[in-house]
């Protein structure tokens, strides 16, 4: 089998002679050639003269390098596996993978235990950061809580169109003005590192700040003249709206 690689930390399923299968998940990427970890659980793989074989506990170790000759039909298979293993398989959106209600199947069929492992680790991590707080315990009703709402969102929507959302561009006179705040702030703070770090309540799941803070800069006095240019465009896209909510604009 020739293995197309990609400069990404995801598996690529790797396929044998026997018919099982491996997975490979890149360990270096260098300019010309990729080379890739593969953990082979059984069969004898065939990879050409170019990958060497180790034996670590009765599972095949194979670092493979890219010849540059690439399968057609492999490159079209993992084009579109993305797009159809659905949820709740590289990360929990409606179901977690842990507790007793844990959904793990489709992870194992598109992953393998890298996923499961990935997502214990992410809950870990927030459970020992907050653990000196005293408040560990609000990781997992966060995750319950985002689950939730992943599944109840959706259906309380309405669409007003057809398609159901747009995308456009601001114009180019507020466009302007917000690419030179940012630029100003970037300037004025330092760089990025230099924005001060969002605030998340204690066991907040939406994101793994405690591992890679948010960062977040008020649009301060922009914010009106954002709301209005917004305004205007929902009205000519949905002109039988007769008055408008605001939510939030960050």
């Amino acid at each position: 089998a020739v293995l197309r690689f990609y400069d990404a930390t995801r598996l690529t399923r790797l396929r044998t002679r026997r018919g099982q299968a491996g997975y490979c998940r890149p360990s270096w990427l260098g300019s010309g050639e990729a080379r890739v970890f593969c953990l082979v659980h059984s069969g004898v793989t065939n990879l050409g003269a170019g990958a060497r074989r180790t034996r670590r506990s009765g599972v095949g170790s194979i670092l493979c390098t890219s010849t540059g000759e690439e399968n057609h039909e492999e490159q079209h298979r993992m084009s579109i596996s993305s797009s159809v293993y659905g949820v709740d398989a590289s990360f929990p959106i409606h179901n977690s993978f842990t507790g007793n209600n844990a959904q793990i199947s489709q992870a194992l069929r598109t992953f393998g235990p890298e996923r499961l492992d990935a997502y214990t680790d992410f809950i870990r991590g927030c459970e020992s950061f907050y653990e000196p707080r005293g408040s560990a315990n609000a990781c997992i009703q966060s995750e319950n809580d985002r689950l939730r709402l992943n599944l109840e969102q959706p259906v309380m929507m309405s669409n007003y169109t057809e398609t159901g959302f747009k995308k456009i561009k601001l114009n180019d006179s507020l466009f302007y003005n917000l690419q030179n705040f940012w630029n100003h702030t970037l300037e004025s703070k330092g760089g990025v590192e230099g924005i001060e770090e969002e605030y998340w309540p204690d066991g907040n799941t939406y994101t793994n700040h405690w591992v890679s803070p948010t960062r977040m800069h008020h649009v301060n006095h922009w914010h009106d003249q954002i709301w209005d240019a917004v305004e205007r465009e929902m009205s000519q896209w949905i002109p039988q709206a007769t008055s408008w909510s605001k939510s939030s604009l960050y």
